[in-house]
């Protein structure tokens, strides 16, 4: 996948600052300026006017509007209309990914019946970017066990610490079935707009269902309310120019595995054996990705941008007998363990006594500048805020630079690929 930033105010000034080093040895002076204006030259590249209108539009491009289709379902399957055209329900949700779930699960706890909703979704099943994603190497890279909602109420135990993406796309299909949200999901079909009808009190639906295989039609409900779950993780990105390539190609949301041999359960691609293969864009898909092309690929081609941070894993199987003894052993243990986590990625103070998620994660602070953080940030502190965002970042991102360029054995590649992320 290719990711952009599109954000294009000036970055605040930043001058070193001392803060407490990460190992309790004492306080450490990072040298940032190099650093920041590496990162302020890679932030330039990611800039451009144009915003998404840098990409093709596949709805708008002949040749590149397969990009669209579904290649996880049969032609010729038939939309399933809960709701009738001009019918009635309670509460319209768009979009069938986890937050999709979520909302209908909560929603009949509270007393809804699942008769009372209506699933939304263009996909033709669950699980949103996890039901379109499944090239080799997918998976998650939060915990299972607070990322995987519902453990608690579903009695599951992940199969590992993070999750595959064909384990998380089993589990929300599990979890609708539990809830009875099979039949009420529209599948296969896009929600074009939602206009209140004051006169009627409710929300006038317009929903475009597309088929594969079919004939596009058009129908209408109402509702009483709308809940939008559509997520942003789902849109194809084509960068100008690919048109003029001849070979076969496909998006990484849209795995080809007719072409490449193997499945997302197996992903033996052995047809890449004689193939010279480029994959472009170096984010968490590649990451991915990457290692499983090699296996297979005769010769890989990785085109990068900006490079990407890569920390270590440390995957690792379930313990059933640690799981009941140490993580799944009371009443509300995941939410605990999801606040006990975001205590420690918004930089809390003070932190909670024990860190129980543990990872990489919790080992950065700095993500308080992504997610926020209990801290008041004003006009007058902002530049401050974010000079100590970059030191006590530093700590981290130095380490796992060095470990690009202990890992890649080319210097002048070692230091292109370590690169601030």
């Amino acid at each position: 996948m290719l990711h952009i930033s599109t954000m294009a105010t000036a970055a605040p000034q930043v001058n070193p600052t001392t803060i407490p080093s990460q190992d309790l040895n004492g306080p450490i002076t990072p040298d940032l300026p190099n650093t920041t204006a590496r990162y302020e030259a890679e932030r330039a590249k990611r800039l451009k006017d144009q915003g998404a209108n840098q990409y093709i539009d596949p709805s708008q491009n002949a040749k590149f509007r397969k990009y669209l289709a579904d290649p996880w379902i049969e032609a010729g399957t038939p939309v399933h209309r809960p709701v009738p055209h001009n019918g009635h329900c309670k509460v319209a949700i768009i979009g069938a990914g986890f937050g999709g779930i979520l909302f209908a699960v909560k929603l009949i706890q509270e007393g809804y019946s699942a008769s009372d909703l209506l699933l939304i979704d263009p996909a033709a099943g669950f699980g949103g970017t996890w039901y379109w994603n499944r090239y080799p190497g997918l998976m998650c890279d939060v915990e299972s066990y607070i990322y995987m909602p519902l453990l608690e109420e579903m009695g599951y135990m992940p199969r590992q610490n993070y999750a595959s993406g064909e384990e998380l796309r089993g589990y929300i299909e599990q979890v609708a079935g539990k809830y009875g949200l099979h039949d009420r999901a529209m599948f296969q079909s896009s929600t074009q707009s939602a206009m209140w009808d004051e006169e009627k009190q409710a929300w006038r639906l317009a929903i475009t269902e597309r088929p594969k295989g079919g004939t596009e039609s058009h129908i209408e409900v109402d509702c009483d309310f709308v809940l939008l779950a559509s997520g942003l993780l789902n849109n194809v990105k084509l960068p100008q120019g690919i048109e003029t390539f001849e070979g076969h190609m496909f998006h990484t949301a849209r795995w080809d595995y007719e072409y490449t041999g193997g499945s997302q359960e197996d992903p033996q691609m052995a047809r890449f054996a004689d193939k010279r293969v480029a994959i472009i864009g170096t984010g968490a898909t590649a990451i991915q990705a990457v290692p499983q092309l090699a296996k297979f690929a005769k010769e890989l081609f990785v085109v990068q941008r900006t490079p990407s941070m890569v920390d270590e894993r440390g995957q690792r199987e379930t313990d059933p007998k640690l799981w009941k003894a140490k993580i799944a052993n009371k009443k509300g243990w995941q939410r605990e363990r999801n606040e006990n986590f975001c205590a420690f990625v918004s930089n809390h103070d003070p932190k909670p006594a024990e860190d129980l998620v543990n990872d990489g994660w919790t080992k950065c602070p700095s993500m308080s500048a992504l997610v926020g953080g209990p801290k008041e940030v004003t006009m007058e502190n902002v530049a401050q805020h974010v000079s100590e965002l970059h030191a006590m970042d530093i700590l981290r991102t130095d380490r796992v630079r060095r470990r690009a360029e202990e890992t890649v054995n080319d210097p002048e590649t070692a230091k292109v690929r370590s690169g601030p992320t």
